[in-house]
């Protein structure tokens, strides 16, 4: 039995007092229902996303590499966070079903295949100008404060 593929990007960045607005796609080759999609911290907690989404029969996703293809079926959705701040930053997963019963039927008996198991659908949010996490190697300061060294964020 395949489970559903979860495609959304694994990286956002927004800017504090920004709405982000995120895109992914749920697919499968089994029937699927929107009320078993779920957006949540990786604490387990419920995200502020304002999530919308519609299934299509026979719809059409795109890979990492551009590559499209047609499943049976297809859940597209959009998720959006108004005025982001520094609260907001971490790591977020989006799922399908109950996780840890999903693990258990695909045989992920082990705490690394569960690891694995719970990586599917994780992204980061980074927050511009939020401390924490991104540590400059030349001074020890902080790249997201800039540290006067020009602009750290246009190459993502």
């Amino acid at each position: 039995m395949m489970k559903p593929i979860i495609l959304i990007k694994k990286v956002y960045l927004a800017d504090q007092g920004e709405d982000l607005t995120i895109r992914f796609a749920v697919a499968s080759e089994r029937k699927i229902c929107l009320r078993n999609v779920s957006l949540s911290t990786m604490a387990g907690l419920d995200a502020d996303f304002a999530v919308r989404m519609n299934l299509t029969v026979n719809g059409t996703v795109m890979d990492r590499d551009g590559n499209e293809f047609t499943m049976p079926y297809v859940i597209k959705g959009v998720a959006t966070l108004n005025n982001e701040t520094c609260e907001d930053k971490g790591a977020y997963r989006l799922g399908y079903g109950k996780v840890m019963e999903a693990m258990e039927d695909a045989g992920m008996s082990s705490v690394a295949d569960r690891m694995k198991g719970e990586m599917m659908g994780q992204f980061a949010l980074i927050v511009k100008g939020c401390r924490g996490g991104w540590k400059d190697q030349d001074n020890g300061g902080d790249k997201d404060s800039n540290n006067g060294k020009g602009d750290y964020w246009k190459d993502f």
